[in-house]
Formats: C-alpha cells, sequence, structure tokens
C-alpha cells in the first residue's frame, strides 16, 4: 500500500524513478560479459613429451608407460589415457571434478619431476598442460595471397599481423597455423663425397664446429664488465656454400664442393586453406575474463 499511495499522489517522482531504473538496467546490459562457455573447472591435465625419430613403440616402451605408471598414484584420478605417435608421447589424466584444477596440475607436474631422470636422453622434457575451454579460438583470421609464398606470408604473419593483434586488449595469444620457416637445404653428393675421401659424419661435424655461436669470456674495465662471444654463424647462403670441410693434400674442401645449397622453407606442420586454396591462419584466444564479443569486434577493427 506504501509504494502504490506514493506512486498515486506523486506521478512524477515514480516516472523518473522507473526511468532511472530502465537507465541503470541498459547500462548494466551493455557491460554485460559475454562468455561462449560458463566458468568451470575443468581437472584435465596433459603432459607432451617429444621424442624425435623415435617410432611408436619406442615413444611406448620408453616413455609413455614411465609417466603413466608414477601418475597412477596420484589420488582423484578418474581416468589415464595416452596415445604413442611417431617421435611424441601425449598422456592426459582427467581428475574427479571434486579435484582442485591448480592442486591437479602441481600434482602432476610433482610426479613428472620425479620421473624425468628416468626419460631418454634424446626426449624433451615433458610439458604439463592444463586443459582449459576458453582455449579456443573466438575468432580466426585468413591470410593469402596470389603473388607471395608461404614463406613470405609467415613473416608478415610473425613480423606484422602477430604483434598487432597480441597487443589488443583481451587477446591472450594469436598463434599461427600453415607456417613454415626458412631454412638451408644441403643436398650431398655421394659421387663428390666418395671422390674426397669424406663421409656424412664430416659434413655434419663441419656445420656443428664451424657454424656457432661461441662465448669465449668477459672483459672487464672499471666497474663495467662486457661478454665476448665469438659468431661462426652463417648468416647468408654464401657463407654456408665456402665452409671448409676438410683439407686433402694442403687443397681446402667447401661445402659447395660436396654439395648443392638451396634455400627454401621446411616442411609445413600443419595446414590452412581459404576457400580451397593453401591460406595461412590466425587463432586468436583471449585471456580468461575478457568479453569474447568485445575482443573478436577489437580484432576486426584491427584488420
Amino acid at each position: 500500500m506504501f509504494l502504490t499511495r506514493i506512486s498515486i499522489s506523486q506521478p512524477v517522482f515514480t516516472t523518473m524513478v522507473m526511468i532511472a531504473v530502465m537507465a541503470f538496467g541498459l547500462l548494466g546490459w551493455r557491460a554485460l560479459p559475454i562468455d561462449q562457455y560458463p566458468e568451470i573447472d575443468f581437472p584435465v591435465v596433459a603432459v607432451l613429451t617429444p621424442y624425435s625419430g623415435a617410432s611408436p613403440e619406442t615413444v611406448e616402451s620408453d616413455v609413455t608407460r614411465l609417466i603413466e605408471d608414477e601418475l597412477s598414484t596420484i589420488s582423484g584420478i578418474d581416468r589415464i589415457t595416452s596415445t604413442s605417435s611417431q617421435g611424441h608421447s601425449t598422456v592426459v589424466v582427467r581428475f574427479t571434478l571434486e579435484t582442485d584444477s591448480a592442486v591437479a596440475v602441481q600434482d602432476v607436474r610433482d610426479r613428472i619431476a620425479e620421473v624425468a631422470p628416468d626419460l631418454p636422453s634424446a626426449a624433451d622434457a615433458p610439458q604439463v598442460v592444463r586443459y582449459n575451454p576458453t582455449d579456443t579460438p573466438v575468432i580466426s583470421l585468413a591470410v593469402s595471397s596470389d603473388v607471395m609464398n608461404q614463406g613470405a606470408l609467415t613473416r608478415l604473419a610473425e613480423d606484422v599481423i602477430v604483434p598487432r593483434l597480441t597487443a589488443i586488449g583481451g587477446v591472450g595469444s594469436a598463434t599461427l597455423v600453415g607456417s613454415v620457416d626458412e631454412e638451408v637445404g644441403i643436398l650431398l653428393d655421394p659421387d663428390r663425397l666418395r671422390a674426397f675421401g669424406l663421409g656424412v659424419a664430416d659434413v655434419a661435424e663441419a656445420l656443428r664446429r664451424d657454424n656457432q655461436l661461441v662465448s669465449v669470456g668477459s672483459l672487464t674495465a672499471g666497474s663495467q664488465t662486457i661478454s665476448v662471444q665469438i659468431n661462426a654463424e652463417a648468416q647468408v647462403v654464401a657463407d654456408l656454400r665456402n665452409l671448409i670441410i676438410a683439407a686433402r693434400s694442403g687443397e681446402q674442401i667447401r661445402l659447395v664442393d660436396v654439395a648443392d645449397i638451396r634455400p627454401g622453407t621446411s616442411d609445413p606442420e600443419s595446414l590452412a586453406f581459404n576457400n580451397g586454396r593453401g591460406a595461412l591462419a590466425i587463432d586468436v584466444v583471449r585471456v580468461d575474463g575478457a568479453n569474447t564479443v568485445g575482443v573478436a569486434r577489437a580484432v576486426e577493427a584491427a584488420v
């Protein structure tokens, strides 16, 4: 009765209150964050271990089983699944929903630190990754060209596009799909190697020995200490061509004498297509708590 009596006796005041409530509601609605998923804690942890050159059977016996046996004693585990492929081991540990994901990740890291010394020396250090559904891209961009090759597109994306996108507020990362790295291919000629009495190991040793950045000490002048390094890394293809492999009868044998050196790009580890054509994709992932729609609009504006 109190509100009814005020509404009837003070119609102007009542109207102003209603307008104020609507205005605050509109402001709150515009500022309301929008997300694709609700905030749910998924206690799922993955252990990724690269083992270059190893067969799936070797990866299974030397890496995957050791990690599985070590992790199986952690409390709160619901299921452990693993995949052993050529040169890579993946072990996924799913905990019960009551388990705190931060605690689960720390427990897995502690156990991996204990089993790491038992892994093969040729295997890379295991990576412990926490599964997060918000890591899915909020927007994907495609970069293609009729005149630029994949290597030039990769340089353009790495040097220009990705730094600009990652500087946007709310963007956590921008990952390239279909990118390639520039590399120099050294195609050895077996006949020329035999003619000079050399083997593949001789060429590999010369590349390791004479193509590196070496620290040779430091110089101290008063209160300043300057590190001294010898940079013998090849800067251009011509440096590799003139690399001395060995000496026979006082004559220097260079890399160009036994091999063809060709600039090129690495084989792609992933592929991206735009309307059926090869392209370069950029997956943009937002930071936790950022407005999905706002981040997507900011990325589109930057593009």
